[in-house]
């Protein structure tokens, strides 16, 4: 399994587009184990 994800190019691009993506989010999804409606809610 690992011989096939650490030499696969196409999951390697996919897996690089989404390092870069997350990198570009500004908000993280850090608020435990709330919802974000009931984060909403309560403020």
């Amino acid at each position: 399994m690992i011989e096939y994800f650490g030499t696969d190019s196409k999951f390697q691009d996919h897996s690089q587009k989404n390092t870069d993506s997350r990198k570009k989010q500004k908000t993280k999804h850090k608020i435990g184990s709330k919802t974000y409606s009931q984060l909403s809610f309560e403020k």
